[in-house]
């Protein structure tokens, strides 16, 4: 079986398109909590947690630094 190879700037667009969906969770989290469902809301900051240590881990894994760029201000 043969490995797949991504360039640096794949995994900088996946960590980027990873912090786009830690964001939508984390409203949809928040939403949640100011309307007292806080079962949903436990659930959605957990996810957000998640995902957050995904994209820490890539960022320390591939030795990519803090990824940001402007479509996430």
């Amino acid at each position: 079986m043969s490995e797949k190879k991504f360039t640096e700037q794949q995994l900088k667009k996946f960590v980027i398109k990873l912090r786009k969906k830690h964001r939508v969770i984390e409203d949809k989290q928040i939403f949640c909590s100011q309307h007292n469902f806080k079962i949903e809301s436990e659930v959605k900051r957990i996810e957000a947690e998640l995902v957050r240590v995904i994209i820490h881990e890539m960022e320390h894994e591939f030795n990519l630094g803090f990824v940001w760029d402007n479509s996430l201000d």
